[in-house]
């Protein structure tokens, strides 16, 4: 075993090599200080099999002479590119360039109007960046051919089966954990991505389900117009039913209270309209709608994780008597050992209001306002608070922008271009979960589609530079177009400021949050 070591200490030694500088002409193998080995990997646990396969045998003698062969294949390979390339190769390898030049000077000196301009410009940003990924990974590709090739002429100009069988092991062991010093992802960010790609595939199979069917096994009966169930009444006037989020088999479902003149100062038609202005600007389609009994809204959306402090949120936002927005979810079970209630009731339910603990005769109605039962794949909570600016989660609360008639304020021109200013240098994905992780397209593109208040002409440049100035993973920059389309219709300019909060904040806490505030 201790035969074995040694051989695994050569071979870190070989892997060594390949991270040399370029410039190196000549390097001499040494053998290095013996210890043991304990790394665990799957790549390098491969390449401890092939050599304990293929040298068990194997002598002082033959280690020396196997680092000679080797470090002359390495010592080749680094400088072959200079060597080895020809005229005629270095004439095709010129033209290409001049040709891409051309092609990336055209796209950005382009004429035409406005929006044809900054679409060249912006094809010329993805050419380039797209070329630049492939001459490396085409220059990789050319160092690994040349020393397969010049290994295997090594292999067989050796006489002695058993010296070919032994280099041939230590080649492919230097081989592999080339491959693994090239992969960055360490084997912790592996296993977290697996877990979390775990998570994230059972969450969506979760939100895949409708309404009625997440909360099968979770309704309760009321009786006798009562809001509220109790055994006392069971058997009596059965007047529709509850749902116990603490008893749902997931915890993502959750209830957003929109509680519309809790003073009862309004009349039906100013109610109504304060009803359509949530409806239509402060919350996404996908969501399930119950109109209460009087006269709110109940939207459904999931949680998605979102740490909310309790499972009953009270007035987290409050408008004088227009309006108090309570959000109600499932963040605990149990409290003191004992099983805790937390009951939203259903539609098609009928209610009488308690006054003073005296019960009014007049029967109110809960009533679906969309296809509620059916509902599936719901809006985040994250987008929707994120779309009013507020953050629970956070110490210090943000600025408001909802007004009393429950419409949002229109982003100035100042703020507007602090926030195109603030996205710059940001890692951009295609899809991701929440914002909390990640700026995906999704919320990127409302935020943008937002500034179309502030023109066309504003709206494409202020797209044409945060393509410019950030960094698009393959799959995003793939899918900017076609998303941009998809996504034309979803718009709200504040969500920038939540991107650059969570994912540039020290731009937000210096510049932008004290112009909004000054504002």
């Amino acid at each position: 075993m201790a035969q074995l070591e040694n051989e695994i200490e050569d071979s870190k030694l070989f892997e060594s090599i390949l991270t040399q500088p370029t410039n190196v002409k000549q390097i001499t193998i040494a053998k290095g200080v013996k210890r043991s080995y304990n790394r665990k990997s799957k790549v390098n646990e491969k390449a401890k099999a092939l050599v304990e396969q293929m040298m068990n045998e194997e002598n002082e003698k033959d280690i020396d002479k196997d680092q000679e062969i080797i470090s002359e294949i390495v010592n080749e390979v680094i400088d072959v590119s200079p060597i080895n390339e020809t005229i005629n190769e270095h004439i095709i390898e010129q033209s290409n360039k001049e040709k891409r030049e051309n092609i990336l000077y055209d796209l950005r000196n382009a004429e035409g109007d406005m929006e044809t301009r900054l679409a060249k410009q912006q094809e010329a940003y993805r050419l380039e960046k797209q070329w630049k990924q492939e001459d490396q990974q085409e220059s990789k590709q050319k160092e690994k051919d040349e020393f397969d090739k010049r290994a295997i002429e090594v292999i067989n100009e050796l006489t002695n089966e058993e010296d070919k069988k032994r280099i041939a092991a230590k080649i492919a062991c230097l081989k592999l954990m080339q491959e693994e010093h090239e992969n960055t992802m360490s084997e912790y960010e592996q296993f977290s991505k697996m877990i979390s790609d775990a998570f994230d595939a059972s969450r969506k199979q979760i939100q895949s389900k409708t309404i009625r069917e997440r909360i099968e096994g979770a309704v309760v009966d009321l009786y006798e117009y009562r809001k509220f169930a109790d055994d006392k009444l069971k058997n009596k006037l059965l007047i529709g039913h509850a749902i116990d989020l603490c008893l749902c088999k997931d915890n993502d479902l959750c209830i957003i209270d929109f509680d519309i003149d809790h003073a009862g100062k309004l009349n039906e038609e100013e109610k109504e309209k304060i009803r359509q202005n949530i409806i239509n600007n402060m919350l996404p389609s996908n969501v399930g709608l119950v109109q209460t009994a009087r006269g709110g809204i109940h939207a459904y959306s999931n949680r998605n994780e979102y740490k909310l402090p309790s499972n009953k949120n009270e007035k987290v936002v409050t408008y004088g008597d227009s309006l108090e927005i309570d959000i109600f979810a499932q963040m605990y079970t149990h409290r003191d050992g004992k099983l805790v209630e937390n009951r939203v009731v259903l539609p098609e339910s009928k209610v009488r209001i308690m006054d003073k603990g005296v019960q009014k005769k007049e029967i109110l109605h809960y009533k679906e306002l969309n296809d509620w039962s059916n509902a599936t794949h719901l809006a985040s909570l994250y987008d929707i608070l994120g779309k009013w600016n507020l953050d629970l989660t956070a110490k210090d609360k943000d600025f408001c922008i909802i007004n009393d008639d429950c419409t949002l304020d229109q982003m100035s021109k100042d703020i507007a271009d602090a926030c195109i200013e603030g996205l710059k240098g940001l890692s951009i994905h295609n899809d991701t979960n929440t914002l909390e992780r990640e700026i995906s397209l999704l919320p990127l593109f409302m935020g943008l589609n937002g500034l179309q208040h502030l023109g066309e002409q504003y709206k494409q440049a202020a797209y044409s530079t945060v393509y410019m100035n950030n960094n698009l993973t393959a799959k995003a920059g793939e899918h900017w177009n076609d998303r941009k389309g998809r996504y034309s219709n979803k718009a709200n300019a504040w969500i920038l400021t939540k991107i650059i909060k969570l994912h540039n904040k020290d731009y937000y806490e210096q510049t932008l949050k004290p112009l909004i505030i000054k504002s």
